[in-house]
């Protein structure tokens, strides 16, 4: 997929998130996965209290655990990896 495209499909998401945190309505929260049943800290958008007086919870990312530096390339890596495969693909 090009990278405009898989970035592209991710930008509302990320806006909302941004608003959020300019708001004040950002947090850090304790979230269960339902596939794994396991606990993740996931970074949250707190919407206003509704006609109940209820809070909504809008979970956008889970935080990495372990180190982010071990676990993933870097943007500047994939993109050399990308460039190698293209050319790769040219033979």
């Amino acid at each position: 997929m090009p990278k405009s495209t898989f970035l592209k499909d991710f930008t509302p998401n990320f806006e909302t998130l941004l608003r959020a945190a300019q708001d004040g309505n950002l947090a850090l929260t304790h979230c269960r996965m339902k596939s794994t049943g396991k606990d993740v800290a996931v970074l949250t958008a707190i919407n206003s209290p509704d006609a109940n007086d209820e809070m909504g919870f809008v979970p956008f990312a889970v935080m990495i655990e372990g180190d982010p530096y071990e676990l993933l390339f870097s943007p500047l890596e994939v993109e050399a990896q990308d460039e190698e495969a293209e050319l790769a693909a040219k033979k």
